[in-house]
């Protein structure tokens, strides 16, 4: 699951502030034909716009990448 919490202030509609958390448990954060992945992520972003601060943290629980053969790219 993900989950989205938190709000943005317009108070000033050309400066929003921003207060923000995101977590995800066992995200499939990469499926295609590079790779599969899953992540619990945790992650979060406050602040004023033109001081906004983010952080976080991902773990990646498991996955696969898929390196292509470089002598079959013609550069």
């Amino acid at each position: 699951p993900v989950t989205l919490e938190g709000g943005i202030g317009i108070a000033k509609l050309a400066a929003p502030s921003f207060d923000l958390r995101l977590t995800a448990t066992n995200a499939r954060v990469l499926d295609n034909e590079q790779g599969r992945a899953t992540a619990d992520i945790e992650a979060s972003m406050y602040g004023p716009f033109e001081r906004v601060y983010a952080n976080g943290r991902v773990r990646v629980r498991e996955g696969v990448i898929y390196i292509p053969d470089l002598s079959l790219i013609h550069i």
